[in-house]
């Protein structure tokens, strides 16, 4: 019988799916179960999000981040908007330097004390052509190859962030490449976006690893082989009020029926009432380069809103 694994948030199939390869049985609750994710796993649809997750947190045994961590986190996290922001719980304002440069993001394991860096992925915001908004997140691709001093940048980030918040398991760190210069961002203690993206190229089990390090192991080694392909994913938003049509459903059911890797995911059923700017499915692809994978995903996009929307 597998191993059971809660796994709670906003929307976690990108989790769930890994952790499914990875020999666990998820047990989910997230603010959409959609129709993908249904049809594989358990998962309770939290309409009252985020406050409902503590009540699907208290239905499974599930570990959790302490509150200081999670706390410090969102401190870090705070930095990513440009510009002016209002400062959290608080009516004051801060200001940050603009910072010109390529938009990234690397993922780690951590013990609390070191960590090992299990990736990097290129971060593209406000695509047109997802349906993004001007700073939204829309598009990860990778593996990035790193030279000898960026990987050393990237190590060096998250050594001294699990040192200094304790943080156990996967987190992820968003950053400003400036030509060889990491500005670093915003702080995730959790399974991240782009972490999919990785799991396919060097085809690591990235949850096996986060639960092993949670209950004691070792970091594993620094990954040392080379990725086969470039990877990527997109996620597509309603570019107006959108109900899903009906037509959708054949398309969809053929879509998610591909295994390990779907090229849709995080499907909606038809039916569906989604509002403008809010995100519809994911698109994934894998191809011999960087361009190659971009303009994949650029096509499926544009396929999968003629679906969504007709012809026009």
């Amino acid at each position: 019988m597998p191993e059971k694994l809660a796994i709670v948030g906003a929307s976690v199939r990108a989790a769930a799916f890994p952790a499914l390869r990875a020999g666990f049985l998820p047990v989910c609750a997230d603010r959409f179960a959609d129709l993908d994710l249904r049809r594989r796993v358990p998962v309770v649809q939290v309409d009252d999000y985020p406050d409902g997750l503590a009540e699907a947190i208290l239905r499974e045994p599930v570990g959790g981040r302490s509150s200081p961590v999670v706390r410090a986190a969102d401190r870090c996290a705070s930095a990513s908007a440009r510009g002016r922001k209002p400062a959290a719980r608080s009516s004051a304002w801060f200001f940050q330097k603009r910072v010109t440069g390529r938009s990234c993001s690397a993922v780690f394991a951590g013990d609390g004390n070191d960590a090992v860096l299990l990736g990097a992925t290129w971060q593209l915001v406000g695509m047109p052509w997802t349906g993004a908004g001007e700073f939204g997140y829309a598009v990860s691709l990778g593996p990035i190859e790193l030279s000898r001093d960026l990987r050393s940048q990237w190590e060096r980030i998250g050594e001294v962030l699990a040192r200094r918040f304790g943080l156990v398991g996967l987190f992820g760190v968003d950053a400003v490449l400036d030509n060889e210069t990491l500005w670093p961002i915003e702080v995730n203690p959790r399974y991240t976006a782009s972490l999919e993206v990785l799991e396919r190229a060097f085809e690591i089990d990235a949850i096996r690893i986060h639960v092993d390090v949670c209950r004691g192991g070792r970091l594993p080694r620094r990954l040392g082989q080379a990725a086969r392909a470039w990877c990527g994913k997109a996620i597509l938003y309603a570019r107006a009020d959108l109900s899903v049509p009906p037509a959708w459903a054949r398309f969809a059911e053929e879509a998610i029926s591909a295994r390990p890797w779907p090229e849709l995911a995080d499907v909606p059923a038809a039916g569906t009432r989604i509002r403008a700017r809010s995100p519809v499915v994911t698109v994934l692809a894998k191809a011999a380069g960087e361009q190659a994978a971009h303009d994949l995903l650029r096509s499926r996009a544009a396929q999968v809103e003629r679906r969504l929307y007709g012809s026009s």
